[in-house]
């Protein structure tokens, strides 16, 4: 079904999840206006955004998919299947993401951006404003006053809907909460980051490429992520306070003792890591949990600047893709009501989202201690379990990454599982033999009985089509 609107929908944000949902809208006929403060990226040498690579897994891949991108998108993306932990004595281990060919990919946000672009202007439905801020609004009476930053004059439009993904500063967000009386929450994480990028050697990878790399450290970690050049981009992640062991922050030799202490093998990679590091702003991490995020059928906000999470999982853009994806379906099941279609949006999707918030925080707490034989162990038990019974088990990141499992449902499961490994891990034969493959009867026959804990969760899983590898 298709209807067209007597105007144009009114989209604010041309960054990735605002210019998705204009080309849901376009395939439905319907017109929308699309507006951003920034410059054309594609015209630019701007990243368009702060993060200059982005984590794509199963719940972005289905949006990209439904509005026909996939595949251009894959092409310009790096498959990374594991996770390469480096210990601080040296040696590293692997940990798989999924099974067979499961993989989180890594993909350029400029570039992503611009595919997304290129899609929503070949629909002829989509009028793509850059360089146009939005100064104010009049939510009651539908006027949005822009000011047009190359002319320095201020436009006045009229919309009756207005869809906002103008990220984690919202405006529009606050405007809401004015005109409702409601929540805007945003808050500071306590780490800050800074990026860095390692360069290609005789134009190869510097590290194994199908990887993400972490280095995880006492109050720090170091994160590599493959980009299509064959660089890698490098995160330092620290808490806010600063650095530990390194007393002046501004101190290179003494940044560099920390460096080389901590992170050996990324100091030759990185062509004068301190100066790198101490030339780079520190980047803040932001949560937003807000408590409305429509006024009636006139307004309504998604991804960051409804719910922005830290990307300890990196789920935000997967997220506010699935956003895009679920609020097109409610179109349908809804029938173009949009006050109805913005209230459902809010209640589905606000448990949700809370949801994948706090599994990202509690994922940092993992990456924080990946390095212990404990953590290892555990991670791989429950790849052994999901090989023995893979209908009724599921490891955490897969779940997250390789599903559309209800985050909340992922909660409910994740508790219950650790209880059943918890139990595991108290029997002494199984801590010891888990991995022999002479003891995975046993481990069936132990684990078996337990699974009954799951009450039925199971339900949310499907058997892999794929070999699984542990």
């Amino acid at each position: 079904m298709r209807k067209n609107e007597d105007r144009p929908f009114c989209i604010i944000g041309a960054g990735l999840a605002g210019t998705l949902f204009s080309i849901f809208l376009a395939e439905r006929g319907i017109a929308s206006n699309l507006f951003d403060k920034r410059l054309d990226m594609r015209k630019s040498e701007v990243a368009g955004g702060r993060s200059i690579v982005m984590s794509l897994s199963e719940r972005g891949w289905t949006a990209l998919r439904e509005v026909g991108v996939e595949e251009e998108v894959k092409k310009l993306s790096i498959p990374k299947y594991s996770r390469f932990v480096h210990h601080i004595n040296g040696s590293g281990s692997i940990q798989n993401y999924g099974c067979g060919d499961q993989a989180v990919y890594s993909i350029n946000r400029k570039m992503l951006n611009s595919v997304l672009l290129n899609k929503a202007e070949s629909t002829g439905l989509v009028d793509i404003h850059f360089n146009y801020r939005l100064e104010e609004m009049d939510i009651e009476k539908n006027e949005i006053t822009f000011l047009d930053i190359l002319n320095q004059k201020k436009v006045i439009k009229k919309y009756n809907h207005t869809i906002s993904a103008d990220g984690i500063f919202s405006k529009v967000r606050d405007e809401i909460a004015k005109i409702t009386n409601q929540f805007s929450g945003l808050s500071k994480n306590d780490y800050v980051y800074k990026e860095m990028i390692v360069p290609s050697q005789n134009n190869d990878w510097a590290l194994p490429q199908n990887y993400i790399h972490v280095w995880p450290r006492k109050n720090c970690f170091f994160v590599a992520m493959p980009n299509f050049n064959r660089t890698f981009t490098c995160t330092l992640f620290y808490h806010a306070t600063g650095l530990p062991e390194v007393n002046m922050q501004n101190d290179e030799e003494e940044l560099l003792d920390f460096l080389n202490k901590n992170f050996p093998e990324v100091v030759p990679l990185i062509p004068n890591i301190t100066k790198e590091f101490l030339d780079k702003k520190v980047s803040d991490m932001y949560c937003v949990k807000s408590d409305t995020w429509f006024y009636k059928d006139k307004v309504l906000i998604m991804g960051d600047a409804a719910h922005a999470i830290v990307p300890f999982y990196g789920m935000g853009m997967n997220v506010a893709f699935e956003d895009c994806r679920i609020l097109n379906a409610l179109i349908d099941e809804l029938d173009y009501n949009w006050e109805k279609i913005f209230s459902e949006f809010y209640k589905r999707r606000k448990p949700e989202v809370d949801g994948i918030a706090d599994l990202s925080l509690k994922n940092l707490k993992y990456l924080e201690h990946s390095m212990d034989d404990d953590f290892e162990i555990k991670w791989k038990l429950e790849r052994k379990i999901w090989k023995l019974f893979p209908d009724k088990w599921m490891p955490d990141y897969s779940m997250v990454a390789f599903s559309h499992i209800p985050f909340t449902k992922i909660i409910e499961i994740s508790n219950k599982q650790n209880q059943i490994m918890n139990k595991l891990l108290e029997m002494r034969n199984v801590r010891k033999n888990f991995m022999c493959e002479d003891f995975q009867e046993d481990l069936s026959l132990l684990t078996e009985p337990m699974l009954s804990e799951l009450n039925g969760l199971s339900k949310y899983f499907k058997v892999s089509k794929n070999k699984l590898v542990v």
